[in-house]
């Protein structure tokens, strides 16, 4: 029975047919190699709780993983960055430590097609809109929406943004583990709906508290779920992220006054928000 390399994976939303950025901590030479023999095929399996790789057993992971094509490996100051396309939902079989090397075997896990083209579109047009509902009560929520716009199926839209939602890592593997793609759906909705009633509560608290103890609260939640948003985006477009940072660090060294710190601030924000096709974009960048 054919065998892949390991990569782990904790607390993450693992779906099929969806493109990741895959954050690890090491990857040696000899997994790297074996990456290569395998013609650029590993495993993901997702963990119940964070630990050392090499000291995974079977009871320490879920039952299924996806298998995966490696697309490009990236160093980062913490590890490596692994592109992948996921592929088929599998089962996994075994798991063994081979050297510095964690295997796998697996047996494929076919999905329920129980939904047809059409259901599937206006249940993803539903998510959609509900997503971007969401993202009006966050700063950066039009950058977040165009993101929305572009995902295709809802493995796609979940894998992006429950990661974001308050689900455990029971809830959000119980999103692999269905086989039906509709009841898939309607995990996700019934995440996104928790998710609203929170937003929802922290606005009404804010109502009711003194303006300044209820907004630290706000404040401090919008915050989170910004940071965790806005790192997600970043690794799914690292250029975009660098090109920030770059012009961030341009405003930082040019020591202009306060009044023109603030208008170009305004630029940059306004750029960033832009979709790559968006006629007024070269505009912004000669101001920038």
């Amino acid at each position: 029975m054919k065998s892949y390399l390991v990569i782990p994976s904790y607390d993450t939303v693992i779906l099929p047919d969806v493109d990741y950025q895959l954050g690890v901590e090491e990857l040696n030479e000899d997994e790297k190699s074996r990456i290569k023999i395998d013609d650029n095929k590993v495993l993901i399996v997702p963990m119940k709780e964070a630990k050392g790789k090499m000291e995974l057993t079977m009871s320490d992971v879920y039952g299924l993983g996806v298998l995966a094509d490696v697309l490009d490996i990236n160093s980062t100051k913490v590890g490596y960055r692994v592109h992948a396309r996921t592929r088929e939902k599998v089962e996994i079989t075994s798991l063994t430590g081979n050297g510095d090397i964690l295997e796998a075997t697996f047996e494929p896990k076919d999905e329920v097609l129980d939904i047809t083209l059409k259901g599937e579109k206006d249940l993803l047009d539903t998510l959609k809109k509900d997503i971007t509902e969401l993202t009006t009560h966050f700063q950066g929520g039009q950058m977040a929406a165009g993101y929305v716009e572009r995902c295709k199926s809802i493995n796609e839209l979940g894998a992006m943004f429950c990661q974001f939602l308050d689900m455990s890592p029971d809830e959000k593997y119980a999103l692999l583990e269905t086989d039906s793609m509709k009841q898939r759906g309607l995990l996700i909705e019934e995440a996104l709906k928790r998710f609203k009633g929170t937003v929802d509560m922290q606005e009404a608290l804010n109502d009711r508290y003194n303006a300044t103890e209820g907004n630290f609260y706000k404040k401090a939640a919008i915050e989170k779920q910004i940071g965790l948003l806005q790192k997600e985006l970043d690794d799914m477009d690292p250029d975009a992220a660098e090109e920030e940072n770059d012009y961030r660090r341009k405003i930082e060294e040019s020591g202009m006054p306060a009044e023109a710190r603030k208008e170009v601030d305004r630029g940059l924000k306004r750029y960033m928000e832009m979709q790559p096709n968006d006629p007024d974009r070269a505009s912004s960048e000669n101001y920038l």
